[in-house]
């Protein structure tokens, strides 16, 4: 299991690396993260635009890291985990403020690599919507997505929101996972995917307590 790992919201230059992994999805794979946000083929400047919508906390892009290797210059604002490191020091869970620092992927430099995002979306109140979750391939079924998760539950509750949504698939396996964390049914209804079959789209909420 994954010990705790950072979390932060996106800036500008994180947008390309987010944008290298969806623009290769399917019509299909696009529309089951995303539902109608974005359209196919996905373009850096819909993300973009995307982006600068969404820059009232907790709105927001977050990005979810393997390690701890954050910057140390840089308004932060640090949620400590309560594990102590030497000298006393918490471990960082999650930064909200960070320079434009480069990524770690293919050519870059960076504090780790990015294993997965997701957004917060469309608050009212102190409910919002959790949307475009996902986790790299390479990295499913490892604890990341679990991990990732909770640490959004912390910071939303940190932002003043008691209640999150989010819309799945009934053919995503992540329901299971949600379902796990606490989420529960609140409706569904049929849609049709853009290849073709009728999945049905179950809405889903969690109360943060």
């Amino acid at each position: 299991m994954p010990s705790h790992l950072p979390l932060k919201r996106a800036n500008c230059a994180d947008l390309k690396l987010i944008h290298s992994f969806w623009k290769a999805l399917s019509p299909t794979e696009l529309y089951m993260l995303s539902g109608t946000l974005y359209a196919h083929p996905l373009r850096l400047k819909q993300l973009r635009q995307d982006f600068r919508a969404l820059q009232d906390p907790p709105e927001g892009i977050y990005c979810f890291y393997d390690s701890g290797q954050l910057s140390e210059s840089g308004p932060q604002e640090i949620i400590p985990t309560g594990q102590a490191g030497p000298g006393g020091w918490k471990r960082p869970l999650v930064s909200r403020f960070w320079p434009l620092w480069r990524l770690s992927h293919p050519g870059s430099e960076g504090r780790g690599n990015v294993l997965g995002c997701f957004q917060i979306r469309k608050r009212e109140a102190s409910t919002a919507m959790l949307a475009a979750v996902f986790i790299r391939p390479e990295y499913r079924r490892m604890g990341h997505a679990r991990m990732m998760l909770k640490a959004g539950f912390h910071e939303a509750r940190r932002l003043g929101l008691s209640r999150l949504q989010l819309n799945v698939f009934s053919s995503n396996p992540a329901i299971d996972l949600y379902l796990s964390l606490g989420f529960r049914r609140a409706g569904s209804k049929k849609v049709q995917l853009p290849d073709g079959r009728t999945v049905i789209k179950v809405f889903m909420q969690i109360d943060l307590g």
